[in-house]
Formats: C-alpha cells, sequence, structure tokens
C-alpha cells in the first residue's frame, strides 16, 4: 500500500465491449467539453489556492474539496479515455466507490510550507518530466489495449499495467502542482490496493471498515 497522499486503484477486467472500444474516443467527447470549463476553473483556482498557501500556509478547505473532485473526475476520464476501463465515468466530482477505477486522496495538511508553495512551479519540474516520458507508455498501452481488445475482446495485464502506470502518475504528479501536498517526487510504479483505507495527512494509512475490496494491477 503506497503511503503517498493520493492513491489510486483499478479493477482488471479482462473481457471488454469490442463495440464501445472502438468509437472510445467519441464517447469521450461530451467529458472532454465539460473537461473544457473546468480546466479553466482549475487555472484560476489553482492561482487562488498558491496564495493562499504562500500567504496563510493554509489551504482553503473548499478549493481544496474543488480541487480533490477536480481530480477524482479527470483520472476516472482518462482511464475510460485510454482503455483502464469499460465504465462510462459519472460527470460528478464527488468520490465513486463504485466505478472500476478510484482515487484516495488524503486530506489538507494542518499546515503548508510557504517557501515550498513559492517555487512550485520549479520543484514540479522533475516530476513533469517523469509523466511527459510516461504519457508515452501510456499512450503506448492504450494503442496496444485498443487493437487487442478488438481482436479478441479482451485485454491482458501487462497492457493495463502500462496504462495505469501513466494513469496513477499523473494523478499524483497533478495534486503536486496543485499544492494538495508536499511530497515533491511521487512514486513510479508503486501498486496500490483496496484495503478500505482512509488517508490522512501525510499519506498515512489509518484502517477503517469501509468494506471495499478489488483486484488491482495498479502501479
Amino acid at each position: 500500500m503506497s503511503n503517498f497522499p493520493v492513491d489510486y486503484e483499478a479493477d482488471y477486467v479482462e473481457e471488454r465491449s469490442r463495440l464501445t472500444t472502438f468509437f472510445r474516443g467519441f464517447m469521450v467527447i461530451p467529458h472532454m467539453i465539460v473537461g473544457f470549463f473546468l480546466g479553466i476553473a482549475a487555472f484560476f483556482t489553482i492561482i487562488a489556492a498558491w496564495f493562499a498557501v504562500v500567504v496563510t500556509g493554509k489551504y482553503p478547505d473548499g478549493l481544496y474539496s474543488f480541487h480533490a473532485g477536480l481530480l477524482r473526475w479527470s483520472t476516472r476520464v482518462n482511464s475510460y479515455y485510454l482503455l483502464a476501463t469499460d465504465a462510462f465515468p459519472p460527470f460528478g466530482l464527488d468520490e465513486e466507490a463504485s466505478y472500476p477505477v478510484r482515487l484516495r486522496i488524503a486530506p489538507p495538511k494542518s499546515e503548508y510550507n510557504r517557501l515550498h508553495a513559492f517555487f512550485r512551479m520549479i520543484t514540479a519540474i522533475p516530476s513533469q518530466i517523469v509523466l511527459y516520458a510516461l504519457s508515452f507508455v501510456g499512450l503506448a498501452g492504450a494503442i496496444a489495449a485498443w487493437f487487442v481488445i478488438l481482436v479478441t475482446g479482451k485485454t491482458s495485464p501487462t497492457i493495463q499495467m502500462l496504462i495505469n502506470m501513466y494513469i496513477a502518475y499523473s494523478a499524483k504528479a497533478s495534486s503536486y502542482m496543485a499544492l494538495m501536498h508536499e511530497e515533491w517526487f511521487p512514486p513510479i510504479g508503486e501498486d496500490a490496493n483496496a484495503s478500505g483505507g482512509v488517508l490522512p495527512p501525510g499519506g498515512d494509512r489509518t484502517p477503517t471498515d469501509s468494506g471495499i475490496s478489488s483486484t488491482t494491477t495498479t502501479p
């Protein structure tokens, strides 16, 4: 189990729909339209969060909840578009425990390092370089999955591992850019599973009895 403040997990389903896979690029268009407006909102709200953290050392709860929701939504859309799942993603920003791809996000820290936040655009460079490299891995996995599913109606754990590796790292790197935590270099390829834990500030997990369980093939 990852101790990182953002924890990605995905259910592996071998049998896939050839029809929805073939038209996946068209089926995701409604979310792309919504994403355009959410992206504009994210730009301004992250700037607002930057000022708040740099000035006060606190991350406003409302902004944090909004950015956490955006991260969950974008992760679900990416997973659908890149063929990590066949389940059409909901449009809401809330947690969706029943969705095959889930993102567990720690609550905001009680206090943030103002200097660390001030230089975020610089300290984020290493993770963004890694994310750029992994984007080719994720794209290659998605292309391979598209052809394999159309031919066989199934996907493979190896292909899904490559796709999930990129999606998971993207979520973690994005959360750092949004100043949600101070773990400047997200881990690559860590396994995640659904143990029903809750991530407190800093990423340490406290077991709960939420009863969520799954079979995962995530990084």
